[in-house]
């Protein structure tokens, strides 16, 4: 889990890399897009029919866009997903991701840092934790 920007991530010209957007491929998007919305307080950007993308709002004036895009099967061609999502109560917020139909992967905990690692309703894992 990466908290931090160091200052060896900067390219030749001093700009510090940062991730403008996020994919999530999902057979239901949908189900999907109301899943992230209701876990990231966000509403929708945009739909972009296409591309098959639905965006979503970030969730500060300089966060992540993440988008999710209809595709008709999942396969391994593309790797798995993973995000760090900082929440101010990890445990309402595990709960959450169970009433929506994901579920509690595994819990960790190191260097006095608690997260769990949780996954959605097509089981794209995610990490939850205290801000």
């Amino acid at each position: 889990m990466a908290n931090s920007r160091h200052s060896s991530s900067r390219s030749e010209n001093g700009v510090v890399p940062h991730v403008r957007s996020i994919i999530i491929n999902a057979v239901h998007a949908d189900r999907i897009v109301d899943f992230w919305r209701t876990i990231l307080g966000v509403g929708i950007l945009k739909v972009d029919t296409n591309l098959g993308v639905t965006w979503l709002q970030p969730d500060t004036d300089e966060g992540v866009t993440i988008g999710i895009q209809q595709v008709d099967q999942r396969n391994n061609t593309h790797p798995g997903i993973h995000l760090d999502v900082a929440v101010h109560d990890r445990e309402a917020t595990k709960n959450n991701v169970v009433e929506l139909g994901g579920r509690v992967v595994a819990t960790h905990e190191s260097l006095g840092v608690s997260w769990y690692i949780v996954a959605d309703p097509e089981d794209n894992h995610f990490c939850i934790y205290e801000e």
